[in-house]
């Protein structure tokens, strides 16, 4: 049981009775065996709930979001975007979805020729664009770049020179996009995806849909690809490692063309950098800020 004020449902649904009882709520059986996804203190946090038959999801979030999200995923679906199904929610934040079928995007970029997986990519990416979003998407990370710059120079003062060169190229990054904003998923990479038979049948996380940068989902997709390579690699995938470089190489050249364009890549690349920086990974945090300039100085 985890405890929570801001999330007023966490401390029962974490609890494998109180989870029974709440999906006993929407017709599942007992038993349920509660495993906690992600958890950020007074934000967010996501279930996984096992029970006889199955599996459900379930996202926990301030009372006031979850009947807005619960539409927000009910567009998309009627939309015809492969979402979770919106099996209910609670006034108290909790929100209750069925999962994904297919092969998750982290194995399928084994079983996949990347340029497959764009295309697929690619249209689900063109339904987002034509649907009719009318709110934001989440704020890129962009506008973050120079705490990411300040903590990086702070943790790795031996790349402190060459963040400080690379921050002409970024921080401009933080204004807003020269290029048109259209609907976007917001948060897109590989783990977000599910794949049958060469097509998307998948697409989680939706909460950041809405309007905004192409460009930006294209950098984040890419940045995410490339720091799971090398995290792979360094755990011994080799296979999984070099898929995933693939994949960004393959992406990079389809997607990144603007000089706008690479620095947000670079931009992301920083962000993984600084997560790598808190999970006590210096080497790997000094590895995605040598990528970061790489992205800055190529050309499309």
């Amino acid at each position: 049981m985890i405890q929570d004020a801001a999330l007023p449902e966490l401390a029962h649904l974490t609890d494998p009775e109180g989870a029974a009882e709440a999906l006993a709520a929407f017709g599942y059986s007992p038993p349920v065996r509660v495993h906690v996804l992600s958890h950020r203190k007074g934000n967010r946090a996501v279930l996984r709930l096992e029970h006889a038959d199955g599996e459900v999801f379930c996202k926990l979030m301030h009372p006031e979001v979850a009947g807005p999200l619960a539409e927000h995923h009910r567009f998309l679906r009627k939309a015809g975007l492969p979402v979770p199904r919106v099996i209910g929610y609670t006034d108290g934040g909790a929100l209750f979805l069925t999962t994904s079928h297919g092969t998750p995007g982290p194995e399928a970029v084994v079983h996949y020729e990347p340029e497959v997986l764009l295309d697929a990519i690619d249209a689900v990416r063109d339904r987002f664009k034509h649907i009719g979003l009318k709110q934001p998407a989440r704020r890129s990370i962009a506008t973050r770049i120079e705490w990411f710059l300040e903590q990086l120079m702070r943790a790795l003062p031996d790349r402190r020179k060459r963040l400080e060169e690379l921050s002409f190229a970024v921080v401009p990054t933080k204004h807003a996009p020269t290029s048109e904003v259209v609907g976007v998923h917001g948060d897109l990479h590989i783990a977000q995806l599910f794949f049958e038979s060469g097509d998307v049948s998948g697409v989680i996380d939706v909460d950041t849909a809405g309007i905004g940068e192409p460009d930006n989902d294209s950098a984040n997709f890419i940045a995410h690809a490339i720091a799971s390579a090398i995290l792979n690699e360094r755990a011994g995938n080799a296979d999984a490692g070099q898929a995933l470089g693939m994949l960004a190489n393959a992406a990079d050249r389809r997607w990144i063309h603007t000089t706008r364009a690479r620095a947000l890549t670079a931009v992301h690349l920083l962000g993984h950098a600084q997560r790598a920086v808190v999970g006590d990974r210096p080497d790997h945090a000094r590895q995605l800020i040598d990528l970061a300039e790489r992205a800055v100085q190529a050309r499309g």
